[in-house]
């Protein structure tokens, strides 16, 4: 059997119920739900057949989850949450193939999170690779409150440059911000400000040290150019 999931979100008077959760609506944190279960589905294909997130363009107003301010009167604007969302969609969209990452024993075994889900522990890192012929680029999340070190088996070249795109989650952060021309390259300077850092590969093999609550992506120092 195969799931349909349609329409997942956040009920928009969950987020009137609380200030915290209020504070996080636009920004990291809400990106971070978002992706999760995307990097879910794609660990599990053969439980998964569709995912669709409600709603990605529309009015402020119309749904607390809107990513995408569109208006009548005004140039669109995006949120934090959209701004990840288009990253990885974008990487999604120029490769041929995915496929979920497995977290070394170790850092799954001393990073996880502080619940279980059917008896079973999460580790703190979610992770999948994108790839085509000529490239392939990682992303990872760490859905930890510490930095968690790690290492990622993947089919990458050592002898290549690579550099790690993060955001990290700040209660608040992600607020409205015009949305950038069509072909704008990733990352984007606003709403979030994401950092960036160059990473070594040794052996097919990344050693990465990621922030806590945030998505990174790992790619070719080349993929900016």
């Amino acid at each position: 059997m195969q799931y349909w999931i349609t329409e997942f979100g956040i009920q928009g008077r969950k987020y009137d119920s609380s200030a915290f959760l209020e504070g996080t609506r636009l920004g990291t944190l809400h990106g971070l739900f978002i992706l999760s279960r995307v990097l879910a589905a794609i660990a599990h294909p053969n439980v998964f057949a569709s995912l669709e997130y409600f709603n990605i363009g529309g009015q402020v107003g119309y749904g607390k989850d809107v990513l995408v301010n569109i208006s009548t009167t005004a140039a669109p604007t995006v949120n934090g949450a959209g701004q990840m969302f288009a990253h990885v969609a974008s990487i999604a969209n120029a490769q041929d193939s995915m496929q979920a990452l497995e977290v070394d024993a170790e850092s799954a075994v001393l990073s996880s999170l502080p619940m279980k889900v059917l008896g079973k522990k999460l580790p703190c890192i979610q992770a999948a690779s994108f790839s085509s012929s000529s490239s392939a680029t990682v992303v990872a999340i760490n859905r930890c409150n510490g930095t968690v070190e790690t290492q990622l088996l993947c089919n990458t070249d050592s002898a290549l440059k690579y550099r790690m795109i993060s955001y990290e989650a700040k209660l608040g952060d992600g607020r409205w911000a015009p949305l950038p021309p069509k072909d704008t390259p990733h990352p984007w300077s606003a709403p979030l400000h994401p950092t960036v850092i160059s990473v070594e590969v040794t052996d097919s093999t990344l050693t990465l040290h990621l922030p806590a609550l945030s998505l990174n992506i790992i790619e070719r120092e080349s993929a900016a150019e």
